[in-house]
């Protein structure tokens, strides 16, 4: 469930960006794919990216509660 609500933002973006024409959407994604290195490069730094940047930036934060 988590997966699927994950990408619920980043379709609904590409959605409302691109409201006069939606066929633009896979055009668009596949030339950002092939752009960085194929399917796996783009899974592998969205999987490794986004986890170590948020480490970075939230380290030392804690709760007292």
């Amino acid at each position: 469930m988590a997966v699927l609500l994950g990408g619920v933002a980043p379709v609904g973006a590409a959605v409302l960006m691109n409201l006069n024409d939606l066929s633009a959407i896979p055009h668009h994604a596949g030339s950002v794919v092939a752009g960085v290195g194929g399917p796996l490069i783009a899974l592998a730094y969205t999987l490794l990216a986004g986890p170590v940047a948020e480490e970075f930036g939230w380290r030392g934060t804690y709760s007292h509660a």
